[in-house]
């Protein structure tokens, strides 16, 4: 038996017509309509933030409300490097408890990259010492070190080195041990990729 409602039949020789055209039409139009609405649902919100300290934007995943920032006061010159200190930019992810530590300080001339990646290295917290991991990479499109090192309080940390406009910048990204090694990686990469220096 013919489905009525889709096809109705004529006279041998006249024309076919199909009745629910009409239905197809709208059917079409729901779904390209879901199809444009997709990509927009699917970008998910990002964070800008910008440093007149030390002259760099970075752009951290989710809202505002997902983070803590501090902002450095200071010049760094001495001292030890600590989420708690005033010459450090601090960004505390409050969903992973993630830290994000960016500074910089003020090079003498001839300085070279490996000078200042020991010179970091020395100032790290008491609490991370063991020998880190080194390897070449990029910040900002400027020559950089990779550095990866555990701490006894509890985090594991990703650091890099870079020298810009006289000065040596550091990031850190220290995740929870409980954290996996590629959450932390994946932290890592996007701070990196997402960092520019403003001043040249």
């Amino acid at each position: 038996m013919l489905v009525e409602q889709d096809w109705q039949l004529q006279e041998p020789g006249a024309p076919v017509y199909r009745a629910g055209a009409g239905r197809w039409v709208a059917a079409l139009c729901v779904i390209v309509s879901a199809l444009v609405l997709v990509p927009a649902a699917a970008s998910a919100p990002n964070t800008k933030f910008v440093s007149k300290q030390y002259g760099y934007s970075i752009v951290l995943p989710g809202n505002s409300s997902r983070w803590f920032s501090s902002f450095a006061r200071v010049t760094w010159s001495t001292g030890t490097i600590s989420p708690d200190a005033t010459a450090f930019d601090t960004f505390t992810d409050l969903r992973t408890d993630r830290l994000y530590i960016i500074g910089a300080r003020r090079l003498l001339a001839g300085s070279t990259l490996e000078k200042w990646t020991a010179t970091f290295l020395r100032n790290r917290g008491p609490n991370c010492t063991t020998h880190p991991s080194l390897s070449n990479s990029k910040l900002s499109g400027t020559p950089a070190r990779l550095l990866t090192w555990s701490c006894t309080d509890g985090y594991n940390a990703i650091g890099i080195t870079a020298l810009h406009a006289h000065l040596g910048y550091f990031m850190i990204v220290a995740s929870r041990t409980t954290s996996s090694r590629a959450s932390n990686r994946t932290a890592f990469s996007g701070a990196q990729a997402s960092l520019r220096f403003l001043s040249k």
